[in-house]
């Protein structure tokens, strides 16, 4: 019997259902996918042919098409990583099933469902679910009097249960290195007693063991700013991490540990830090495209989603944004650059259309309407003004909330997007409010230069004043020796030439 038929008898109505829609929503190309779900009977009596549900489907059954049934078969299978992350418990119902089977005297039935259970819980790694059922098979053992099969399912209970006190004791260790708010009181030592802890199960023969560990080696060497986690076998362990976790998509992880994305931020991370932007664009793009559909993200912030959208859209601007206004800007964006840009703006914004969001994380929301802003800079008028539109309503409905270090990027994105539109009373007004908010604060000095000499710029293309002029030279002249200014002077320096500042 194909893995898929009995992973589609396992499923009780509602697992079938979620799952059926899944598939039938995955892809515009799911028809086959769907056709092989319906094709399955449902009832773990009913034996199908191979030959049979491949003849259902292609109306053949040459060696070619067999061929081609049993990809689709395993395509299918790697569908239900679907049910292993949003439903990991999907097999558990079954437990329940077969007691009841038992004790209506339907022995053979129970028996057979039995065996799909240990046979689809081993492939997917589903621990406890294994174990109930083997602690069924001990004693249903011992009752016909077959101590032998009884040690054998015995053994393999100590087996995963040794798996699963070796998965907890790696959970309880991160966790105790692992606080934000007591980061400090932890020692160098107790991050390199860490790391030599979670190296020992590298290579561990269970899978998701391998993968836990190795993530959270990596985790650890991020987290506490060590040189090693830049080195080459820093980024090997990290690919070959998430090569295994895509090869085996399928297994069951505990609900709501995310660690497609968390891999993925390290290795963004990685990236960018280095300053190896190209492999970083490349890489983010494709993790996007292929985000998988994790229905928990519904309750709370996939903040390390948001963490790549971030750096994601700092490069997208470093390469697309300048500070000339619309009439001047000689940028029109490829129509690569447009998709991509659509797509970071379509993530964006299903951050931003969550309710829990706004209403439990006031700053991630407003990080989030920042980066939206922003983006919207490198966009036509109607994005820019879109943009103005959401942080105006950022600042309109958190007056009572501190910005912290938010508030010299929004006033930066806001005097630069009235400057692009050529509103100078807009730029006018953004400069005060942002002067009179920020007054005695330590800001950011990248985004106070930036809001600073647009104001001048806009002034002095206004009145045509050579103290303004003066001013915008002074601080043009203090991006020219920071290597940290450096994207700044470039952008400035491009201002000066297009519209003939005297400095």
């Amino acid at each position: 019997m194909l893995t898929i038929e009995k992973i589609i008898k396992l499923l009780d109505d509602f697992h079938y259902d979620a799952f059926r829609t899944y598939v039938k929503n995955h892809k515009v190309r799911s028809f086959y996918p769907l056709a092989l779900i319906d094709a399955i009977d449902r009832d773990i009596e009913v034996v199908q042919s191979t030959d049979s549900l491949c003849k259902s489907l292609y109306d053949d059954t040459s060696e070619k098409t067999k061929k081609k049934f049993f990809q689709l078969a395993h395509h299918t299978f790697q569908l239900s990583t679907f049910l292993s992350k949003n439903y990991p418990a999907y097999l558990q119902n079954n437990i329940s099933l077969i007691q009841r089977l038992i004790n209506n005297g339907q022995l053979k039935r129970s028996n057979l469902l039995l065996d799909m259970v240990m046979d689809i819980s081993k492939k997917k790694e589903d621990f406890a679910t294994e174990i109930q059922a083997c602690q069924i098979m001990v004693q249903q053992s011992l009752l016909t009097e077959s101590t032998r099969s009884a040690m054998r399912y015995q053994l393999r209970i100590l087996e995963l249960l040794k798996y699963q006190q070796e998965l907890h004791n790696l959970h309880t260790h991160f966790y105790t290195i692992y606080n934000l708010k007591e980061k400090d009181s932890t020692t160098k030592s107790d991050f390199e007693a860490g790391e030599d802890y979670f190296r020992n199960y590298f290579g561990h023969n269970n899978k998701l063991v391998q993968i836990v560990s190795t993530y959270y080696y990596c985790f650890l060497l991020h987290y506490n700013r060590s040189e090693k986690f830049y080195s080459k076998d820093t980024f090997d362990y990290l690919e070959q991490t998430e090569l295994l976790l895509n090869k085996n998509q399928t297994i069951i992880f505990p609900f709501l540990l995310d660690l497609q994305h968390r891999l993925g931020y390290l290795r963004l991370k990685y990236w960018n830090d280095r300053g190896e932007v190209e492999e970083a664009r490349a890489y983010i793009l494709n993790l996007f495209k292929d985000s998988s559909d994790l229905l928990y993200w519904n309750s709370f912030i996939n903040s390390s989603e948001t963490a790549m959208l971030a750096i994601q859209t700092n490069l997208f601007a470093r390469d697309h944004l300048n500070l000339l206004d619309l009439e001047q800007s000689k940028y029109i964006l490829s129509d690569e650059a447009k998709s991509e840009l659509l797509l970071i703006k379509t993530k964006l914004q299903q951050f931003i259309d969550n309710e829990h969001l706004k209403e439990n994380y006031a700053l991630r929301y407003i990080n989030i309407c920042t980066l939206l802003a922003l983006l919207m800079l490198c966009g036509d008028r109607e994005m820019i003004k879109s943009g103005i539109i959401t942080l105006d309503g950022a600042l309109t409905s958190f007056q009572q909330i501190p910005f912290g270090s938010y508030v010299g990027s929004i006033y930066s994105i806001l005097g630069t997007a009235y400057f692009k539109l050529k509103n100078y009373e807009g730029v006018d007004a953004n400069f005060k409010r942002y002067k009179k908010q920020t007054k005695d604060q330590n800001v950011h000095p990248v985004n106070d230069l930036t809001i600073h000499a647009i104001y001048y710029t806009a002034k002095w293309l206004n009145t045509q004043k050579n103290q303004y002029a003066k001013k915008f030279a002074a601080i043009y002249e203090s991006t020219q020796t920071d290597i940290l200014l450096k994207e700044l002077n470039k952008n400035l320096t491009e201002v000066v030439d297009t519209y003939q500042i005297p400095i």
